[in-house]
């Protein structure tokens, strides 16, 4: 009898598995991204030790902290901000694009010379603007005394200068761990000390302030001992000036950047409301563990950002920025859900409905660390004058986006406005970004 052949059963064919395939994963995902995601746990680490150290911490700072002292610490540490770009001077950044053109040797003395041009120029540069912001708070009337928060300030951005230099280091060579242990030491000293300060010693927004500027000193001590040891001791002048070239415009962009971050917490002051005002900084100091978050992120996929920009790797580029998007989207949408029972533990009960702000402001920061990692797409480019200008488009709107909405719907008005203006400042960006590889690509045509 002959045997009856079975028919066989057709394969169907699903896009969605040849999509999903270890193939086309292994294609697109490439094994330097799969450890940005290990070393961004461990740049997470930090932030979820703030966390955690925050969740237990909190309710007793709320138990001895009043609305006025939450609205000092804010305003005083959103005033620093702009400080910050001129005491850094965007020199970091500068280093990060030199690291990986030239060799070992060379980044040695380049990190001598960066740093202790930035030691010499803040020391003469801080003092002086102590003096001159001391002076117009006495005849401007400002709701807050400028002694001794504004010296507090100023001294921890001084501190912070020697740390600020060892984890751009530690970022570069992929060094996640050590960059972890250096950022919990500050975390772990500076909750320690504050805590002393303002429950044991009744100091109030002085103890918190106090705290990070003890913290942020010891810090200082052992990044001036591990700098040391990364660093050749020889000043090279033309890398000095060729760095204070590239990055002037960077540097007024970075400044008009920190305007736009810190902007309505300097026009909410004038409002007069220091109690409500508090209630936004508790919102706001909330929402900055989410941007923590979106900065550790930054900081693990910045190197590679500008790495795959250099070497005309887009699809590569593409997928960095997806991945940090949607970790951003999917953490942001789970806050904003448990938002008001975490504001009601985290404060003791006393501020609860500080939830809304941080809410909204939350948002807005999701859009900002995206922003971030636009930039600097631009900044690999070295198009810094081209972010000059963004930065100047921003501002302007950013001010004039501020006044309307404060001067309109005051406290609201300024949490939404931040969402505005991050939104604006993405689609001018990606905008720009379109523009900028457009005219790569036709100039490599060309040539």
């Amino acid at each position: 009898m002959p045997v009856l052949s079975k028919t066989q059963p057709q394969a169907v064919y699903n896009p969605f598995m040849k999509l999903f395939s270890k193939a086309t994963l292994q294609h697109y995902i490439q094994p330097s991204q799969v450890k940005n995601l290990g070393n961004s746990a461990l740049y997470f680490g930090n932030s979820i030790v703030q966390m955690v150290i925050g969740i237990v911490t909190a309710p007793i700072f709320a138990r001895y902290l009043l609305p006025n002292d939450f609205a000092i610490i804010g305003y005083f540490t959103a005033f620093v901000g702009f400080f910050n770009p001129i005491t850094h001077l965007s020199l970091y950044n500068y280093f990060s694009i030199k690291f990986f053109k030239q060799n070992e040797t060379s980044n040695k003395e380049l990190l001598f010379t960066l740093f202790s041009f930035l030691f010499v120029w803040n020391l003469i540069f801080l003092p002086i603007s102590y003096l001159v912001v001391n002076i117009v708070f006495k005849h401007t009337g400002n709701s807050f005394s400028a002694y001794p928060y504004l010296a507090m300030v100023f001294g921890t951005a001084f501190f912070s200068l020697a740390q600020g230099f060892v984890q751009m280091v530690f970022r570069l060579r992929k060094q996640a761990f050590q960059y972890f242990l250096l950022e919990t030491l500050l975390t772990v000293v500076n909750i320690f000390v504050s805590l002393l300060l303002v429950v044991q010693f009744k100091m109030g927004a002085d103890g918190r302030l106090g705290g990070k500027l003890i913290a942020q000193g010891l810090v200082f001590a052992i990044s001036l001992f591990i700098l040391w040891k990364l660093m050749i001791p020889r000043l090279n002048k033309a890398s000095l000036i060729d760095g204070l070239r590239l990055v002037t415009p960077l540097v007024l962009g970075t400044f008009v950047i920190f305007s736009i971050r810190n902007l309505d917490k300097i026009l909410l002051e004038r409002l007069g409301d220091s109690n409500e005002f508090g209630y936004y900084n508790i919102g706001f100091n909330n929402a900055n563990y989410l941007i923590l978050m979106g900065n550790a992120l930054y900081a693990a996929f910045e190197p590679d950002v500008i790495k795959y920009v250099v070497k005309e790797k887009y699809r590569k580029l593409a997928v960095s920025i997806f991945l940090v998007t949607a970790i951003l989207v999917s953490i942001t949408a789970v806050y904003i859900l448990f938002s008001e029972p975490i504001t009601h533990y985290l404060t003791s009960g006393r501020y609860t409905r500080a939830y809304k702000y941080a809410n909204i402001i939350a948002v807005g920061g999701l859009f900002l660390s995206l922003n971030k990692l636009l930039i600097t797409i631009l900044l690999a480019f070295k198009k810094t004058k081209i972010i000059l200008i963004l930065n100047v488009i921003t501002s302007i709107f950013a001010y004039f986006c501020y006044k309307y909405a404060i001067a309109r719907f005051t406290f609201n008005g300024a949490a939404y406005a931040r969402i505005i203006i991050a939104f604006f400042m993405i689609a001018v960006s990606v905008v720009t970004i379109y523009l900028v590889m457009k005219q790569q690509k036709k100039l490599a045509t060309n040539a």
